[in-house]
């Protein structure tokens, strides 16, 4: 059917208008998501969930006469897919000439999941010292980077051993004058 070496990874995300319900709009979610599975392979989806936009968001309604409606909440959702680039542009099409959809993004990403998690422990949410020990995530190596660490400490090293020890003189071993001075203050005021 496709050429999997041209597939890539797309994201859309879109609000829907919020004068259908609910199940008006999960049927428009899961014809989106059909479609999709038709001429791809879905990897993820995020469900439609009702929110309140940032802004108020001009939708026009194509009757004809030029007149628009104005929104303040949608149903949110997004689908993570794989497929072709000739696919990911017939689906904009599609979206933009239907008029259950809003606002719609359609990006190239990655497979993994990039979203971001629950809170840990132990952050603004929290008391101090009431979270649990949460260890860091590893950060991903650069190979070329440890390499590169690695030699310098080694190159650190090496000059250590290589220079002499300064000779040490009497006079830095005794406290100076100045020192003497400060020391009495101290003791004089209990510092």
């Amino acid at each position: 059917m496709t050429n999997k070496k041209t597939e890539k990874v797309y994201d859309v995300s879109f609000h829907v208008v919020p004068d259908i319900s609910e199940e008006e709009a999960e049927k428009v979610f899961s014809g989106l998501r059909d479609t999709i599975a038709r001429g791809g392979e879905v990897i993820d989806t995020e469900e439609l969930k009702s929110m309140d936009l940032a802004y108020t968001i001009r939708h026009n309604v194509r009757q004809g006469d030029g007149s628009y409606n104005r929104y303040n909440t949608s149903y949110f959702g997004s689908i993570k897919f794989k497929a072709t680039q000739e696919f990911a542009k017939s689906l904009r099409q599609d979206l933009q000439s239907d008029e259950s959809f809003l606002r719609f993004l359609i990006i190239e990403t990655v497979a993994e999941d990039t979203r971001i998690g629950e809170r840990l422990p132990g952050t603004d949410d929290e008391e101090e010292g009431e979270g649990q020990d949460v260890k860091k995530p590893e950060q991903p190596v650069n190979r070329k980077e440890k390499d590169r660490s690695s030699d310098t400490a080694k190159e650190g090293e090496q000059k250590k051993k290589d220079t002499p020890a300064p000779e040490q003189n009497s006079k830095d071993t005794e406290p100076s004058n100045s020192d003497r001075t400060a020391a009495k203050s101290m003791a004089q005021y209990n510092i």
